[in-house]
């Protein structure tokens, strides 16, 4: 087995998570954008109770934000992206990444199996991942080509 198969069929929880930033639905929106900032995090995880129900993310906060002016007092439950897609520590990393690729995401949550929040996998957790556990392969990558009709300078 080569060790890009074998990266692949790794189970996510042999990566260093993030611990998720979760935060109930009916938190303000101004002091999920705080904690954000605080905890300098792309994305935060939301519940009701115990359970994930939503998620919102920088690339909602510029839509929100920058073309829809909430108000600042808002639930966070009335704007996040309902119904995200998680995973499980037991899932693969091949699986995970084939995921985020095609629903462009950069941030996975990982539930447990009652479906509360346990760690976040991001894009940058995955390459830390692989540069760090397979050097080898990620150092001999072939490199790419840029050519250009452009001409540098003025």
């Amino acid at each position: 087995m080569s060790a890009k198969t074998q990266a692949l069929r790794e189970p996510i929880k042999h990566i260093d998570l993030l611990a998720p930033v979760v935060v109930d639905e009916q938190t303000p929106y101004s002091e999920v954008l705080a904690q954000m900032r605080r905890q300098a995090r792309g994305s935060v995880v939301i519940c009701k109770g115990q359970n994930v129900t939503g998620v919102f993310t920088e690339r909602d906060y510029l839509y929100k934000h920058c073309l829809e002016r909430v108000d600042p007092k808002t639930p966070i439950g009335e704007i996040m992206s309902s119904h995200p897609v998680t995973v499980t520590s037991k899932t693969t990393l091949g699986e995970a990444v084939e995921l985020m690729h095609d629903k462009k995401f950069r941030n996975l949550p990982i539930v447990d199996d009652r479906g509360r929040p346990v760690g976040l996998l991001t894009v940058g957790r995955i390459i830390r991942y692989l540069a760090e556990n397979f050097p080898r392969e990620v150092v001999n990558l072939p490199p790419t080509m840029q050519v250009s009709d452009e001409t540098d300078g003025a």
